[in-house]
């Protein structure tokens, strides 16, 4: 958010989230009005609170004017094109592309935005199809209500409900909600919920398990950056629900534990440094968009880093009917039980076949 003040306390607020409460709270501390709200380019990353924004402050929304038809935005706004020039002091003098800015070093631009690019999440496609519509104006949201674990069960029961698990990955691993997707609330929840929650195709209601309230709301505030808005209340319980234990298997049990893939979810980038032998990479942002790279039958061994990531998508894997096995530790465990026996390790030599051989051994030693 850029914000620049004036002689009659004006603010301007630069590519805004759909959730808008943190602009409204700042504006109403600093005694100011927002009267303007642009936007740079079509967002993939997350939902544009532009329209929010401008009906709820009755500000003028400002969008880009360039290009063809394609890249027309479908709701009203004031259009800007190549010429205009809107000056934020901060972000001109302190951001990370405004070094090339002022030298007019477009290449240098382009190079520095490229470099290290992870791979891009599948809900990209549906965010930037979405913002280039004009998302839904929600208006204020409702205080999120406590339901009841009886009405809850009932709801997983029938498949009308959908229950997300917001604890992190230890909680979820010593007992969790069958069918129930992980979502941290507290790493990266709008991310992660994008890269396993899709409106456009299961419409049924969120309930979160959550310690209370406020998680509840945080946890609301972020989904909505990514278009999902069906969250219908909390719990803050699981006795009576349905229980499950994810299956875990531990670093030194790798070799004995039989899997038809050895899954690793992490960022093609990481996966080039270095990863568990005989691994395919296919990223937790993309997994569950790209099931036809999966075997239609078997175990799946899945790691990430630190399992953070991995905990996400193995929840929403074993939700679609997939068989699921975590690595305990992820990738990192595993390097550390590499190195208590002294042993190196390598780089993946190159492409990686996306069918693996089975893991060795006939056993099925897992630790939960």
């Amino acid at each position: 958010m850029g914000c620049q003040a004036t002689g009659d306390a004006i603010v301007i607020v630069i590519d805004p989230s759909r959730d808008i409460s943190a602009y409204l709270e700042l504006a109403e501390a600093k005694g100011m009005r927002i009267a303007h709200v642009t936007e740079t380019h079509i967002h993939a990353d997350f939902f544009s609170g532009t329209r929010e924004l401008a009906d709820s402050t009755g500000a003028t929304a400002h969008l880009p004017g360039e290009g063809g038809a394609d890249w027309q935005y479908g709701h009203e706004g004031e259009r800007l094109a190549d010429g205009y020039t809107i000056t934020v002091g901060y972000e001109r003098s302190f951001s990370w592309w405004g070094h090339h800015l002022a030298a007019g070093d477009e290449q240098g631009f382009i190079d520095e935005l490229l470099d290290g690019q992870p791979d891009a999440p599948s809900y990209f496609g549906r965010m930037k199809r979405q913002n280039l519509e004009g998302p839904a104006i929600l208006g204020p949201q409702s205080v999120l209500p406590e339901l009841s674990v009886t009405a809850v069960r009932e709801g997983l029961a029938n498949a009308a409900v959908t229950l997300i698990d917001t604890r992190d990955q230890h909680g979820v691993h010593a007992g969790a909600v069958r069918d129930a997707i992980n979502i941290p609330a507290w790493n990266k929840p709008a991310v992660h919920a994008g890269w396993v929650l899709d409106p456009k195709s299961d419409t049924r209601p969120l309930v979160l398990l959550t310690d209370g309230s406020d998680t509840a709301h945080h946890l609301r505030n972020h989904l909505i950056r990514v278009g999902i808005d069906t969250v219908e209340g909390y719990v803050t319980a699981t006795d009576g629900l349905p229980a499950a234990v994810p299956d875990l298997v531990g670093p030194d049990d790798l070799d004995s534990t039989d899997y038809e893939m050895l899954l690793d979810v992490r960022n093609a980038s990481e996966f080039a440094q270095g990863t568990i032998p005989g691994a395919v990479q296919l990223s937790a942002g993309r997994v569950l968009w790209h099931q036809d790279r999966l075997p239609a039958s078997g175990t799946i061994l899945s790691f990430c880093q630190s399992g953070v990531r991995n905990s996400v998508a193995s929840s929403a894997l074993r939700r679609a009917g997939h068989r699921v096995i975590e690595l305990e530790g992820s990738y990192l465990g595993w390097q550390a039980a590499q190195q208590r026996q002294g042993l190196q390790v390598q780089r993946p030599d190159g492409p990686q076949s996306p069918w693996p051989e089975s893991g060795r051994g006939s056993g099925n030693p897992l630790r939960v």
